[in-house]
């Protein structure tokens, strides 16, 4: 129970990008919070917070929000809204145990025994050789955590912007970057 608990959960859920874990949210000016300079707004991070993926400006994450600044529980901009791409804890994501993959489970496992296993066995060596273990399985769950993800395309350039135009519609192609 010493080891078990939410920050040994929210290390594993920090390790990585994870799909199960991740959710999207619509981030509204905190008007109890002006930054003192800089940027115009402040954007207080969800209580669920573990990693952030990603920042947009819109809802489809066709255009990346790149001018912000992370600051004690804060995101600072100059839009008016922010979309955002988090690691999230609360129990309807990675705070879910039913929906960690089966990988993820095996790098908490080999996690959790690195963490106890000085404790139980007074044996430094064996702790070494879970160290390696965990980390491998971290790099596993990643691996194949991302093979679900969907190919991700860079926003068009200046160039293709120029010739094709740069007109924010629904398309599906365009969102994509092709």
């Amino acid at each position: 129970d010493v080891i078990w608990d939410n920050s040994a959960v929210n290390y594993a859920l920090s390790r990585g990008l994870w799909n199960f874990a991740t959710r999207t949210s619509k981030i509204e000016i905190d008007n109890d919070f002006a930054p003192p300079f800089g940027f115009k707004h402040a954007f207080t991070k969800p209580s669920d917070w573990i990693r952030t993926a990603g920042l947009s400006e819109d809802e489809y994450f066709a255009h990346p929000l790149n001018d912000y600044k992370d600051e004690a529980g804060y995101w600072f901009a100059d839009s008016d809204i922010i979309y955002v791409s988090y690691v999230s804890n609360h129990e309807d994501y990675g705070g879910n145990l039913s929906l960690w993959t089966e990988a993820f489970r095996r790098y908490f496992e080999s996690y959790l025994a690195f963490e106890t296993c000085e404790r139980i066995t007074q044996n430094e060596s064996k702790k070494e050789g879970l160290f390696k273990i965990s980390d491998q399985r971290l790099i596993q769950a990643k691996s194949i955590d991302s093979i679900n993800e969907a190919a991700a395309f860079p926003p068009r350039g200046s160039w293709a912007k120029a010739r094709f135009g740069d007109r924010n519609s629904n398309n599906r192609n365009e969102r994509r970057g092709n």
